[in-house]
Parts: C-alpha cells; sequence; structure tokens
C-alpha cells in the first residue's frame, strides 16, 4: 500500500470536509453538547451528593481574592483567601477557603474547610467542615460536618462521572455517521466520484484514505471535548471536593482505547453503507447502526447487571474489537470501484 497516495485522498476529503456547513455543524455542535452542557447538568448532581451534612450547612458568601499554596503561616490574619497544602499557627482565618491544610492554635470564622487538621486549642465557628479532624482541644461552633466518609464521597462522584462515559462515548461512535455517509453519496451527488475512481489509486488505498480523512477531524473532536469536559468538572467541583474527579483510569481507557475503536467501527460501517447506497439519509440510516453496542452497554450498566471497571471495559473492549474486524473485512471483500460506476445512476 502507498502512503502518499493513501494521504493524498485523504487530505482532499478532509479539504472538501471544510466546505460543507452540515459537517461542520456536526462536528461543532456534538462535542459541545457532550463537553459543556452535560458536565454543567451533572455538577448540581456531584455538590449535593457529596455534601449530605449532618446539620443545615452555613449560609456562607465566600469571594477568595488571593491564594496561599505550600506555605507555612505564622501570626497572620487572612481574609478571603483560598488556602491550599499550607501549616498555619497562631492565625485568625475568616471568609477563606481552607484545603489540606493543618491549623495550630488558629481561629477560623465563616468559612470551608475540607481535608483539614485542626490542633491546638484551635477554634471554628460558623463554617461548613468536610474531612475535618479536630482534636479534642480544639473547638467547633455553628458548624456543619459532612457525613460521609471522604471515601465514600469519591466513590460517589466516581458512579456519576463514569454514567457521563456512556453519553461521552456518543462522540466517536455518531460523528463519522454523518461525515462517512458523504464520502462516496456525496460525491456520486456531486459528480466527482468518477473522476477519483479513475486515479491510479488501489481499492484498499482509496478505502483507506477515505477512512483516515474521516477518522482524523473525529479524534480530534473527541479529544478536544474531552479537555474541555476534564477543565469544565475539575474547575467546578475542586472547590469543594478538594481533589481532582477527572481523568480517572475508565476514562482514560475509555478515551484512548474504546473511542477510536467505536471510531473505527462507525467509519468502516458508513463507507461500507454508503458504497452500496445512492442517498445520503439512507446512508445515515443505516450507519447510526453503529450505536447499538454502545446501547447494550448502557442497558447492561443501567440494569446493574455490569459495572463501568476496567474489567468489564476490557471485555467490551475485546467484543467491540472483533466486530471492527469483521466490518473492515467485509469493507474491503465488497468494494469494487467498478461496480459502484456501474451501478450509479
Amino acid at each position: 500500500m502507498r502512503f502518499d497516495k493513501v494521504w493524498i485522498v485523504a487530505r482532499k476529503d478532509m479539504a472538501e470536509l471544510r466546505t460543507n456547513k452540515y459537517v461542520l455543524y456536526t462536528l461543532v455542535f456534538m462535542p459541545v453538547i457532550m463537553a459543556v452542557v452535560i458536565p454543567f447538568s451533572f455538577l448540581p448532581v456531584i455538590y449535593t451528593g457529596a455534601f449530605e451534612t449532618s446539620g443545615e450547612q452555613v449560609e456562607l458568601d465566600l469571594t477568595p481574592s488571593v491564594t496561599f499554596a505550600d506555605q507555612k503561616i505564622n501570626r497572620t490574619m487572612i481574609v478571603n483567601a483560598t488556602i491550599e497544602n499550607c501549616t498555619i499557627r497562631s492565625s485568625y482565618i475568616y471568609a477563606s477557603r481552607i484545603f489540606n491544610s493543618t491549623l495550630l492554635d488558629t481561629r477560623v470564622n465563616g468559612s470551608e474547610l475540607v481535608n483539614v487538621s485542626v490542633v491546638d486549642v484551635s477554634v471554628i465557628r460558623n463554617s461548613n467542615l468536610w474531612n475535618v479532624d479536630v482534636s479534642p482541644s480544639s473547638t467547633t461552633v455553628n458548624c456543619a460536618y459532612v457525613d460521609e466518609d471522604p471515601n465514600d464521597v469519591r466513590i460517589f462522584v466516581d458512579i456519576v462521572l463514569n454514567s457521563m462515559i456512556l453519553f461521552f462515548m456518543m462522540i466517536p461512535a455518531v460523528i463519522p455517521t454523518v461525515i462517512a455517509s458523504y464520502s462516496f453519496v456525496g460525491e456520486k451527488t456531486n459528480k466527482s466520484l468518477e473522476p477519483l475512481l479513475a486515479t491510479p489509486t488501489t481499492d484498499g488505498e482509496l478505502l483507506v484514505g477515505k477512512s483516515l480523512s474521516i477518522f482524523i477531524p473525529t479524534m480530534i473532536a473527541t479529544f478536544i471535548s474531552f479537555v474541555v469536559f476534564t477543565i469544565i468538572i475539575d474547575v467546578g467541583t475542586y472547590p469543594v471536593l478538594g481533589f481532582y474527579p477527572v481523568p480517572t483510569p475508565v476514562w482514560v481507557y475509555s478515551i484512548f482505547v474504546l473511542g477510536p475503536l467505536f471510531a473505527i467501527m462507525s467509519i468502516a460501517l458508513n463507507v461500507y453503507v454508503s458504497a452500496k447506497v445512492t442517498d445520503v439519509r439512507a446512508s445515515q440510516q443505516f450507519g447510526s447502526l453503529v450505536i447499538m453496542p454502545l446501547v447494550l452497554l448502557m442497558v447492561l450498566a443501567i440494569m446493574g447487571i455490569i459495572s463501568l471497571s476496567i474489567g468489564y471495559l476490557l471485555v467490551f473492549t475485546l467484543f467491540v474489537a472483533l466486530i471492527d474486524v469483521g466490518i473492515v473485512y467485509l469493507s474491503i471483500k465488497t468494494f469494487k470501484r467498478e461496480e459502484i460506476l456501474v451501478r450509479w445512476k
């Protein structure tokens, strides 16, 4: 196989994608839904599940304007600050957020504490406490404690986020359905198929080139969506969770292993269908069958038969890979450029 010929076909198709508004809208609209709309709809669920407290939470108006990180602070008054990984002694803190720190002989009022150790006759008033270890010598007044163990909170957050994977996998599964449906039918409609099939490229080079022109923008859209999704989730939840919930091993595996496999399945099936039909809508309807394995996984997860763990995902990966091999083999064996030219009207 001559990869220079493959790349010529791929570049030609990718250049044509930029002129198709319908395809461009799909490349933008679906990633925006999955990377922006879905995370913001799940953030309230994460907040609610992570902060079921033993008492009514204290209403706080926290607007941190300065950040202290990885410092040792002594005899200081701190107001409206974010404090991370610090050791604070003999100080007064008001209207601040404190994460992963140690307080010694310190007074805190109207603040939020996450993963904090309080020792040496410290006093905490009018604050919300999450995973805070208060020594017997210290005092808390009018504070709300979180009931859950931090590990339970992390498990809850993982369950919520893992459920989003099923939605996120729609990107590499659905986008190729739109792009690939134009790979042959679109060129038939534009009367540009005959010159392409007459070029000195083999059937394999033509198929690989067209598949590559779909795979590249699909995975770019998927990876960019994942980055945006990660930023939104981490920035939105860190102030209340005290840790960055994504990416997890399950997410990384899904995006970088299952994502490409779903893209290959969708591309191979849609290119095959597109080469056989003469209408774009018919091509998209047949090509949408690629989401059936994803729907099956979603149903099994909802019913509680399987969990979205690495073990189950490995088995599902093998299942998807076998389907990919079968569809790719079928596409290669049945693709005949002469038949397309003769049958096309």
